[in-house]
């Protein structure tokens, strides 16, 4: 073969290369404009450890980053109603999750990347109060449940013994939707004991029977700072030790000000509220549920 033939086979070779790395990019960022930055999205908090959250997924559509969610078993994701609702007509060939990454810029060597089989909205999903604001992902494979890279979550109601809780994201650190972190983020919230008032958002916006006010807390005694959740936060899971989802990132007010604690709190929707309709749509969780300890 003339040397020249075999230097533009080289340098095709570079170039395709060159292409594909930037497409697996794409899959893991949801603006390739936006200014990467190791601070976060989340308002406070810090960055979490790899394998902190093995129950932890990525929403994507049209393969940007949509939302958060967690494993309810090896073929379902439970997200927010309203990261799949919006835009309507939205289909399941749109959608992916990936499981087990760390980083949405640099594909993470355990992750699994799989495309949506079929979604699962609740048929009472009301869009302007976010009442009813959860939604199932049914998986085109199932997850392979290793028990350090990916994990199920179970699910409970608050307990009262110690509000304190955690969420983790991929979210925005402002209103505005920048910058995008490059590493998951976790911080603490503080569930709130309000009854049926949640801040200052009124009786349509939060019912307590379905949801959770949570907010930044004042207790110094918890490893994970305080923080917000912020937007592309949406159906990521609220955590109580040892391991046991409450509630859902549902809605907020903005995440914005340097001080978190000047923001209005976080409303998440209450999962137990929907223990039947979990049940009917996605069956049984696994019987053992036992969640891996955090890999920090």
């Amino acid at each position: 073969m003339a040397i020249s033939n075999i230097k533009a086979l080289y340098t095709f070779a570079i170039l395709s290369l060159l292409v594909a790395l930037v497409s697996t990019a794409a899959i893991h960022n949801d603006d390739q404009s936006a200014v990467i930055n190791d601070d976060g999205r989340i308002n406070g908090g810090v960055t979490a450890a790899p394998k902190d959250f093995p129950y932890y997924v990525a929403v994507t559509v049209n393969e940007k980053h949509k939302c958060g969610g967690f494993l309810y078993n090896d073929r379902f994701i439970v997200t927010a109603a309203s990261c799949i609702a919006d835009p309507p007509g939205l289909l399941p060939i749109n959608i992916t999750v990936t499981v087990g990454a760390y980083s949405l810029i640099v594909p993470d060597p355990n992750e699994q990347y799989i495309p949506a089989l079929s979604m699962k909205v609740h048929e009472s999903y009301d869009p302007v109060s976010k009442l009813n604001d959860i939604a199932l992902i049914q998986l085109g494979r199932p997850v392979v449940l290793d028990g350090v890279n990916a994990w199920f979550l179970r699910y409970d109601d608050v307990a009262d013994a110690d509000k304190n809780a955690i969420v983790m994201g991929w979210g925005a650190t402002q209103d505005e939707g920048l910058p995008y972190a490059s590493r998951l983020r976790t911080a603490t919230q503080y569930i709130l004991d309000v009854g049926t008032k949640c801040g200052g958002y009124s009786a349509t916006d939060f019912d307590f029977r379905y949801m959770i006010c949570a907010g930044v807390g004042n207790n110094t005694a918890v490893t994970t700072p305080g923080g917000t959740p912020c937007g592309f936060d949406e159906g990521s899971p609220l955590v109580q030790d040892p391991g046991v989802a409450v509630g859902i990132m549902s809605k907020n007010k903005g995440c914005t000000p340097e001080d978190p604690a000047t923001l209005e709190p976080t409303i998440y929707t209450r999962l137990t509220a929907y223990y039947a309709w979990l049940r009917t749509n996605a069956g049984q969780q696994p019987a053992t549920t036992t969640t891996p300890a955090p890999g920090r």
